[in-house]
């Protein structure tokens, strides 16, 4: 909705804004006036930067402009407080002893104080209402308990980093020191959250927290918010000197026990060193979280209100990072999109005023008002406090995390300190930052600032906390070091994998077991049929949609018939379907999402219909199946559909590229998490990323999935068939699966195989385009059910159908491919000669990682007479799967056989042609040379 001011939801126009009309308005509207403008820029002259450096002033020249003649001094008055420290603001001449007076010095405490409230860009009245109320209406007096306990958190988080400080001197913490009130702001979200209740509630669900972290405070948050064990973790890192970077950027999962004595769970998630590649994850699997409490409740994938508010994603940023980085502002713009919305995320900034070396003025446009403006995208409200004042820090969480309870949106947290040491401990930042540590220098601890300031039975109970907490941290100081460490880690303070929790933990009870059959029952093949090709009475199908689904209509029309199960044909398209389709019948939930999934990139899939004459949908999938469209983003969305494949074992996460080379956007997170998250933080996931791969002449970003990166990032190597017992484990010892069907039947058995195992894995499926339609590119229906005699599961490598057992002695090569290239190499083979076309055999290899060794070797035994055998590929020779497989052949061949030299398109730096002749021509002369190599093996 179009954003209003408030002068216009109350009624009161600009035209106050001149002198002469400010004199001629009445109190009420000069009241009105004012109101307005400081809930509209009074953040901008808050007193929020504890370094009294510039802060928002350097925006006041703006900020006058939009104050009438008369109120234009409150500014220099905002100043000269700053500058002169004053407790008290003092208005200009003109302005004392008017009827304003009052109004106007308590709007200046209100707004310029230590709290700046940006929220009058927020989309709605009552969103700025509740505010306006809150704000206002607040009373500024704490309780003494209040003030006690906001005094131990930063106590603690100090004196935790001293004891790490002097214990490991050279060890890289990255501490917390200089804002240490975030501690204070992480337990006051958490203590808020616990307490809620919800009466919309029939019972009131377990509190859960997705929380996601940078590397900064990191480690002093294990034990002041996940409340783990001091000792335990000082046992755990004595024998390395400090904490390592696995310490550092393991998840943990706990349930932390909040001041009121609530239970929260709180999920740590795993971090990738790249800063905020992980915000999309955190919010995705907080959906996934809530998912699975909709799933249970009604049985349908719906996320009510109830279940949002009792999950809550938080996530710590940097300043320099929630700015600078991309992901920052696609993860908010997520959070806007219905399939994306995990009820708001609470953002809080870590903001030292620096990044490394890069001070803010660098860090950031000068353009922006502030490093969070990022959110201003998506109109969140932001909350800018001082890290040195902690009553309004702990007003500040607490009013943060009521907004995001109440109106389900996101909103930023964005806390002002700074950072006592480098980038880390070791770093020395006076050598560029010199100014700043002057700054830096004069101050002293934040909890040390806080005990000066109170007075009375406070400071008594204050001090009485300060000696004791002395005491503790003392003991740990002089504690004596453990030996071994190994023997001396606790679970309490081991790896503690999210996906050893919630769902996790039955699963990973069952035993392993070798692979299983795929197929279904010919009468659960048939109801999802049906469910797919059921069009709603009166729902008028576009025309293209209406021949995809007349196809499955007359396929399902026609499976009464038994003698026809080996020769009615399902394409590519269809067969997806149904894989997703009977693993929602069997009790699991599927996720396909991407920017054109409903329909498909290609026109293909028709997942949701749209009435061409009304436009309603239709959803042509079980309700435990989402195929949803996203923004156009890489990073964002995959990042999503990772954190929400995280939350259960039952889950099959689908995303899609509109084009393979797309996920070249989102390279970070298959670097650092994807493919290295089982070695680095022993993760599972059952995320598949569906890549359309294929040379057709579309150009050099429309054609690769660049495949040879996936294969450059996969743990196979080829003596690894010598180290497992059996094909499970080799899949099991991976870090993930690179795959690349060519047949209908194979994909469906492939999307289901997974639920099959005692183990999940993420897997790369480089699927087709230009096969979609293609008739020569189908799978009888008998090859997907349980009693087929061709096709009862997953099968790495396709022989060539063509030859059986009685012709086999007749091969003399053989041809190894992946991809759409087969029905190329098969149609080349229609056209010549029977004695050169039966002389060969085609092998498809259908998973490329880990490489099928075992089933390759018996398909070339079954070929005895076989001499040659070449590996073709339409990539480039520097590209493709060519330098992964060569190895791995080598050693799967006979000693018989012959590997002569690949074949594929000559080196290139570019993976294609822009040019659809130069296509056309690269791709007839590559179809020429294999036909070259043919022949001369058959003479």
């Amino acid at each position: 909705p179009k954003q209003r001011s408030f002068a216009q939801d109350t009624g009161i126009e600009n035209r106050h804004h001149s002198t002469q009309h400010y004199h001629a308005a009445g109190y009420r509207a000069r009241s009105l006036l004012a109101h307005e403008w400081f809930r509209t820029y009074g953040w901008r002259l808050a007193n929020v930067n504890p370094l009294r450096r510039e802060g928002f002033m350097n925006s006041g020249s703006e900020v006058k402009s939009a104050l009438p003649p008369l109120l234009r001094p409150l500014v220099q008055t905002v100043v000269d407080a700053r500058v002169s420290d004053a407790r008290q603001f003092s208005l200009p001449p003109a302005l004392v002893g008017t009827d304003e007076e009052p109004l106007l010095i308590s709007l200046l405490e209100t707004y310029c104080n230590n709290i700046g409230y940006e929220f009058m860009h927020s989309c709605t009245f009552e969103e700025r209402q509740f505010f306006v109320e809150s704000i206002e209406k607040q009373s500024n007096e704490m309780s003494v308990d209040d003030t006690q306990w906001c005094y131990e958190q930063v106590l603690r988080a100090g004196s935790w980093e001293r004891v790490l400080g002097q214990r490991y001197p050279t060890c890289r913490r990255f501490s917390l020191e200089g804002l240490e009130s975030a501690v204070l702001a992480l337990n006051t979200i958490l203590d808020t959250f616990g307490a809620e209740k919800d009466a919309t509630a029939d019972q009131p669900e377990e509190k859960r927290v997705v929380l996601g972290s940078l590397h900064r405070g990191r480690v002093n948050l294990l034990h002041t918010v996940l409340q783990r064990n001091a000792t335990s973790l000082l046992s755990g890192w004595d024998n390395t000197d400090g904490p390592t970077y696995d310490d550092i950027n393991v998840g943990h999962s706990t349930d932390v026990i909040t001041r009121n004595g609530h239970s929260v769970h709180v999920s740590l998630l795993n971090m990738p060193a790249h800063l905020e590649s992980q915000d999309a994850s955190i919010a995705g699997k907080a959906l996934g979280h809530m998912t699975i409490r909709a799933l249970k409740s009604n049985g349908r994938s719906f996320v009510n209100d109830s279940i949002r508010r009792s999950i809550l994603p938080l996530v710590v940023h940097g300043d320099a990072s929630f700015c600078g980085q991309g992901i920052v502002a696609e993860t908010c713009q997520l959070s806007t999109f219905t399939n994306f919305d995990c009820g708001g995320t609470i953002h809080v900034i870590l903001n030292n005023q620096i990044g490394f070396t890069t001070e803010t003025q660098e860090m950031r446009s000068n353009r922006l008002v502030s490093v969070s403006d990022v959110a201003l995208g998506i109109r969140a409200p932001i909350l800018h406090v001082n890290g040195e004042c902690l009553h309004d820090v702990w007003r500040a969480a607490r009013l943060a995390t009521e907004y995001r309870q109440k109106f389900g949106k996101d909103v930023v947290l964005d806390v002002w300190g700074f950072r006592k040491y480098g980038h880390n401990e070791i770093d020395e930042p006076r050598i560029t930052n010199v100014n700043l540590y002057q700054e830096v220098d004069q101050h002293i601890p934040v909890a040390d600032l806080f005990a000066r300031s109170l007075c009375g039975p406070v400071r008594d109970e204050c001090e009485r906390i300060q000696e004791q907490i002395k005491f503790e941290y003392q003991e740990l100081l002089t504690r004596e070091r453990e030996n071994d460490s190994a023997t001396n880690r606790s679970d309490e303070n081991s790896m503690s994998e999210e996906s050893h929790s919630g769902e996790w933990v039955d699963f990973m009870m069952y035993p392993v077991a070798s692979d299983a059959d795929t197929g279904v029952e010919f009468k659960d093949l048939k109801l999802a049929l049906s469910t797919i090709s059921n069009v709603p009475d009166g729902f008028t199908l576009h025309q293209a949609t209406n021949r995809a689904v007349s196809r499955r209509i007359e396929l399902f029309e026609k499976l009464d018939d038994p003698n026809q199960l080996d020769l009615l044909q399902v394409d590519w398209a269809t067969a997806e379907l149904l894989s997703l389709c009977t693993l929602a019948n069997e009790g699991r939930f599927c996720r396909l999402s991407g920017q054109d999934s409903q329909r498909g990139t290609f026109g293909q899939r028709h997942a949701v219909w749209h009435d061409a004459v009304t436009g309603d949908t239709h959803h042509a999938l079980p309700p435990s199946v989402q195929v949803v469209n996203s923004p156009l983003s890489e990073l964002g969305v995959l990042g999503f559909e990772h954190g929400f494949s995280l939350a259960s074992p039952n889950f099959l996460v689908l995303w899609e590229a509109q084009f393979a080379d797309f996920v070249d956007n989102s390279q970070v997170l298959i670097d650092t998490m994807i493919s290295s998250e089982k070695d680095k933080f022993a993760l599972e996931s059952n995320l598949v990323l569906l890549l359309p791969h294929g040379y057709d002449g579309m150009g050099p970003e429309h054609s690769s999935a660049r495949l040879e990166r996936f294969l450059t990032l996969h743990t196979d190597t080829p003596d690894a068939e010598e180290r497992a017992h059996n094909d499970l484990e080799r899949l099991q010892a991976s870090n993930f699966l690179v795959t690349y069907p060519t047949s209908p039947s194979n994909y469906f058995h492939l999307l289901r195989r997974s639920f099959t195992w005692p183990f999940r894995r993420p897997m790369v499926v480089l699927t087709p385009k230009r096969t979609l339609r293609l008739t020569k590119a189908t799978s009888s229906v008998s090859e997907f059910l349980k009693d087929s005699t061709t096709l009862k599961a997953f099968s790495p490598v396709l022989d060539d159908r063509r030859h059986t057992k009685n012709d086999s002695s007749n091969v003399k090569s053989i041809v190894v491919c992946s991809g759409e290239l087969f029905y190329d190499i098969m149609k080349l083979l229609e056209a010549m000669p029977e004695d050169d076309s039966q002389n060969v055999a085609v092998f498809r290899l259908e998973q490329l990682a880990p490489f099928p060794f075992r089933e390759l070797k018996i398909a070339f035994d079954a070929y005895p007479n076989a001499q040659h055998v070449v590996w073709v590929q339409e990539e480039p020779g520097n590209m493709g799967a060519l330098r992964f497989v060569a190895p791995f052949l080598s050693l799967a061949l006979p000693e018989s056989i012959v590997l002569s030299n690949p074949i594929a398109r000559p080196v290139s730096a570019a993976p294609a042609t822009g040019n659809p002749v130069d296509h056309q021509k690269s791709h007839q002369n590559m179809l020429l040379s294999i036909k070259d190599w043919i022949q001369k093996r058959s003479d």
